[in-house]
């Protein structure tokens, strides 16, 4: 499984269980340090997390 992969997994995971309630601003830093990568996949993964629907960006913020 790749970065990203691992990344879309979890965040997606965390998204269908509620840790993340609705309006929560998710930040990359953040992120990387519970995941453990880059923020590069972390990125990717929220990209394709919009694509999905699960989560949008708000004036710049995801």
């Amino acid at each position: 499984m790749s970065l990203k992969e691992q990344a879309y997994s979890y965040i997606k995971e965390k998204i269908l269980k509620n840790d993340f309630a609705a309006g929560t601003s998710l930040s990359e830093n953040s992120l990387t340090s519970e995941i453990g990568v880059s923020r590069t996949p972390i990125r990717e993964a929220l990209v394709s997390l919009m694509g999905e629907g699960l989560v949008k960006q708000v004036g710049g913020y995801i």
